[in-house]
């Protein structure tokens, strides 16, 4: 995982400032032993050992963090007490806390813990969201309520529906994507490809960016396989608001493919694209093909048909 991708992942699961930190929410499926792991790290970074080894205090300006160490601290059998008023000094700052002990042994005394301990077997997180009245999912629980069909699974899928609302595709980081496009597999670059182009359809600019590089990076086409790839990231690529940023690389595909029975299709998708694209933009490059010998007369047969308003029925 690179820097940016680590970056965006952590702002969305631990928070994104020292005020809104918090524990991700795999950490709570985690066994005792490597929560204790946690904790003890924790302890470790901003926490405080007594000097009579019978407790610690673990400080942070997030009160969702030192809700959060208290109950791991709770589950893995401590006794804590937690502060959440601006009374307690580390360092000269004025910080919360939660003080963690043991009775007469405290896990801090040895600085290691052993994960003995047995959390509750039927623990499952419970995950609490606030629902305005008044908003779109109010409105929906409402309806369902009067009508009789507010059930576990109708609560969840209205959830789901908010949730899916909320995402800012246009912002989304696109990473994970832009990697698959660089795995060596195929199916992990095609499953790139339609997710990437499933954000360009939701406005992500940075995903068309991405997925416009890799297309211009893509070499020839030697392969029906090869063929049907290009035809599915310009199937991507090729949106109102996105064409003539498309045009130019396109012109280059006519220059740099050559023209057989393997390429026939990709070309005719080529002039399909070109069609359909405002003749103002694409009448100059296409007149330097006109002029061109190394284009075979049924291409500039097949150019002057656009240029001049002929309809591309001409089959290869």
């Amino acid at each position: 995982m690179d820097d940016q991708a680590l970056a965006s992942w952590l702002r969305v699961n631990c928070g994104h400032n020292s005020e809104n930190r918090c524990l991700p929410k795999f950490v709570w499926n985690l066994d005792n032993e490597q929560k204790e792991k946690l904790l003890l790290t924790l302890l470790k970074g901003d926490g405080t050992f007594y000097s009579d080894s019978k407790g610690c205090r673990y400080y942070s300006k997030s009160i969702r963090l030192i809700n959060d160490v208290q109950r791991l601290a709770f589950e893995l059998g401590y006794h804590t007490s937690a502060t959440t008023e601006i009374n307690s000094i580390k360092n000269g700052n004025c910080v919360p806390y939660v003080g963690i002990s043991k009775g007469h042994n405290c896990l801090v005394n040895t600085k290691k813990i052993l994960g003995e301990r047995k959390g509750c077997e039927n623990y499952e997180e419970i995950e609490s969201i606030e629902i305005n009245d008044n908003s779109e999912l109010g409105n929906e629980l409402r309806r369902l309520y009067e009508s009789g069909e507010l059930n576990l699974e109708s609560f969840k899928s209205a959830v789901l529906d908010e949730q899916i609302r909320n995402i800012d595709w246009k912002t989304m980081p696109v990473d994970r994507y832009v990697r698959q496009l660089q795995s060596s597999l195929k199916k992990d670059q095609k499953a790139g490809i339609s997710s990437l182009g499933g954000m360009i359809s939701l406005g992500n600019k940075e995903a068309f960016n991405e997925l416009l590089k890799y297309f211009n990076k893509l070499p020839p086409p030697k392969t029906v396989e090869e063929v049907y790839l290009k035809k599915e990231v310009l199937r991507h690529l090729e949106r109102e608001n996105t064409r003539l940023q498309v045009i130019p690389y396109i012109i280059d595909e006519l220059y740099k493919t050559p023209s057989n029975n393997t390429t026939r299709q990709w070309i005719s998708a080529i002039f399909k694209f070109l069609e359909y694209s405002p003749k103002d933009k694409i009448r100059e490059p296409l007149g330097k093909m006109l002029k061109d010998k190394r284009f075979s007369y049924r291409l500039k047969k097949k150019i002057k048909n656009i240029l001049y308003g002929n309809s591309l029925e001409e089959r290869w």
